[in-house]
Order: C-alpha cells, then structure tokens, then sequence
C-alpha cells in the first residue's frame, strides 16, 4: 500500500521532447497493449465471448477487426481469428514518418493493395 508500484511500465510510446504532445511526464497515459477483451451484449449485457490477440500496436487493431468479423460479417470463431488483418502504424518504428504506413497481411491480396496504394497509402505487404 502507498509503494507506487507501476501496472504498466513499457512507456514505449513516449517523447522525450518537452513540447511533444506525449511528452514523458507524470501523470501522462500511455498506449499500451495489455488489453483482452470482452464482448457484451448492449441490450442486456450478457457476455457474448472473451477474445485477446498478440501484436504490439496491431493488438487493439486486431480486437476490433475480429469483433467486427464476428458481428459484421458473420464469421465463426475459427474463422475471425484467420482472417487476412491490417495495421495502421508501428510503435517500433524508429522514424516518425513510418509509423502511419498500412501493414497488410498476406491474405488481403494484391488487388486490395494496388487500391490502397492508389488511394495514396504508403503499403507494407
């Protein structure tokens, strides 16, 4: 009690330029990546399901896309899980400029990458 233990201590996503937006500093919060989720109903708050997925940055990416798999598009499980994904960004990446390119996986294919480039998105396959 009172030790100030931190749950969450990656601070990956922080600058250390005082005027950054992000700047580390007390009190700031961080993105971070431990996050499992949980699906509910809205109309009762049954539980629908429990899901988590790996991935750095593309993990909240990833959440989403299998909720919306399951919901939007119908998909069993196995299937939501297998599905083709992309991610906007990297935090790993050590240039700013790279960290708002679209990664896509194999699975998209090529013609789903010829159009997203030619909507002018910088594409990583």
């Amino acid at each position: 009690r009172g030790c100030g233990f931190s749950l969450q201590n990656r601070a990956l996503n922080f600058s250390l330029e005082r005027a950054h937006p992000n700047a580390l500093a007390g009190g700031k919060r961080p993105f971070h990546t431990i996050i499992p989720g949980l699906l509910t109903r809205e109309s009762d708050g049954a539980l629908l399901g429990v899901f988590g997925c790996m991935g750095g940055f593309m993990q909240p990416q990833g959440h989403m896309m299998l909720v919306s798999n399951l919901l939007d598009l119908k998909m069993d499980p196995q299937s939501a899980l297998d599905a083709a994904r992309f991610c906007v960004g990297s935090s790993y990446a050590r240039d700013e400029r790279h960290r708002h390119h679209l990664h896509i996986e194999d699975g998209c294919g090529a013609d789903v990458e010829r159009e997203l480039r030619a909507r002018g998105h910088t594409v990583h396959g």
